[in-house]
């Protein structure tokens, strides 16, 4: 996890625990090792998908330093790539892995519901923030 910002890896590690706590529900819910399999297979895909965008933004923040304007494009490419591979790692899972649908799917949602614990890069400013009430004061005059 070198290389990622702190938002990143806090993101990833709550995946990490989200991840467990799908496999533990999916083994009980659905009875047995396979959906656990599965639960964790998909969670594992909402992580890479994490993973990526993360790596992306960090490249996007370096090309927006030498080449303002490209960051969107670069942000626009690591969208469509993210997509394609979490169709190909679902059609591994359930084609080519034989793992069940339902509980895949279960993994993924519980560890993508990660990023709504975390929100990683927002940020609260404390009500009496200085920046904020700069904002303020510029705005109404």
């Amino acid at each position: 996890m070198a290389g990622l910002t702190a938002d990143a890896r806090r993101l990833l590690q709550t995946q990490c625990g989200l991840l467990l706590a799908a496999a533990i529900v999916a083994y009980f819910a659905f009875g047995g090792l396979g959906a656990s399999q599965a639960a964790a297979f998909g969670a594992g895909a909402a992580m890479l998908n994490s993973w990526m965008f993360a790596r992306r933004v960090i490249a996007a923040t370096e090309v927006a330093r030498t080449h303002p304007g490209r960051e969107t494009a670069v942000l626009l490419v690591g969208a469509v790539q993210r997509f394609v591979l979490i169709i190909g790692i679902f059609a591994l899972g359930m084609g080519g892995l034989k793992l069940a649908p339902v509980p895949m799917l279960i993994g993924f949602v519980a560890a993508y519901s990660g990023v709504l614990l975390v929100k990683p890069g927002v940020q609260k400013l404390p009500p009496g923030d200085k920046a904020r009430n700069r904002v303020e004061q510029s705005g109404s005059s």
